[in-house]
């Protein structure tokens, strides 16, 4: 499970209970069917070509959108041609973007991206080859943004980390900062939230570079956290007086950023891709140089140990998260985009 799938279930919810009859198709299952296991016959995993042509047929949708998937196009066939197709781009992955350039964009109807500065990625990226419009759709976060007074008081800071152990989410920095942090003589721990799909050799490299980095003592890694329990772990970590960072290469949006920021968890991460749309250095959260370890580890001490600054930057961060991104925001600006596009035929052209 990623941000992805946190995405669609959000989505998927909010559209039910403003009555929308929104349906999901998955090509394959997996440990995000979690996710979505009350929506019933809203969702659908259709592993043959055969089975998704039927699922289409009978739902005849205003609307498909499908999310950094284009293999769908392969469906859309004569019989479906007043489908409106949007194409949603979240991906920041190398070679992701590299397959955007060479889809073909004839007869989608808009394109679709979670944050403004994608947006500008990805129209610098396909400059000349599309005659749609790119819109901008907000991320939703859940609708509840917990509070939990209850939780425990913990003996030092927690600096954590969320996300894919691989190259691109930079894992291997955090671990840098860990040691630099230590380094420095504070006394904090460093929890790392990552995944379960880990190879026996990438879990050997991991446990490889923490004992190298002198971390042993005070570190953490946590392969799995249920969905549902990630607030009360990121609300755990800002009671504790610690802080979430992030060391991608690059984020189209930044989901597990913008939760910590609902849960009054000050951030720390890298002056790129989607942070900036709403972390506001030294207003929001911490923005820190791409790649720049000390920057990122004086940062961190600053969001610990100025408690005056903390409570202004939380304050402020949770505020600008409630107000962009509530689930209900954020699905309503999604009605909104595609109510226009109805109402304004986008398109250029049929398909084939």
């Amino acid at each position: 499970m990623g941000g992805c799938e946190a995405v669609l279930s959000t989505r998927m919810h909010e559209l039910r209970s403003l009555g929308v009859d929104a349906h999901i198709i998955f090509f394959e299952g997996g440990e995000g069917e979690k996710l979505f296991e009350d929506l019933g016959e809203r969702v659908s995993i259709c592993q043959k070509s055969v089975d998704v042509e039927k699922k289409l047929s009978a739902l005849k949708p205003d609307f498909l959108l499908s999310l950094d998937t284009p293999q769908i196009r392969k469906y859309l066939d004569n019989s479906l041609s007043k489908i409106k197709y949007v194409y949603e781009v979240h991906t920041t992955y190398p070679d992701g973007l590299k397959r955007l350039k060479h889809l073909s964009w004839r007869g989608v109807s808009a394109i679709l991206t979670p944050t403004h500065s994608h947006r500008e990625l990805i129209l610098s990226l396909l400059n000349g080859k599309i005659d749609c419009p790119v819109e901008v759709v907000p991320n939703p976060l859940r609708s509840d943004f917990s509070i939990y007074p209850e939780t425990p008081a913990y003996p030092r800071p927690i600096v954590i980390w969320v996300g894919r152990l691989d190259p691109h989410k930079n894992w291997r920095m955090f671990i840098d900062i860990c040691q630099n942090l230590n380094s420095s003589g504070a006394d904090m721990e460093y929890w790392l939230v990552g995944t379960t799909k880990i190879s026996p050799v990438q879990k050997a490299r991991l446990w490889e570079q923490i004992k190298k980095a002198k971390l042993s003592n005070r570190f953490r890694w946590l392969p799995f956290v249920q969905y549902e329990k990630m607030d009360r772990l990121l609300s755990f970590a800002a009671a504790s007086g610690g802080c979430l960072v992030n060391t991608s290469h690059l984020e189209s949006f930044g989901m597990a950023a913008a939760e910590a920021m609902a849960n009054f968890c000050p951030v720390v991460v890298p002056d790129v891709g989607g942070f900036p749309d709403f972390v506001i250095n030294g207003e929001t959260g911490y923005c820190y140089p791409p790649g720049n370890t000390r920057a990122a580890v004086d940062y961190i001490l600053k969001s610990i140990q100025d408690a005056s600054a903390r409570s202004r930057i939380t304050a402020a961060g949770y505020q600008r998260v409630h107000d962009k991104y509530s689930a209900r925001i954020a699905v309503l600006k999604l009605i909104d985009t595609l109510q226009n596009l109805a109402n304004n035929d986008y398109s250029r052209g049929q398909y084939p």
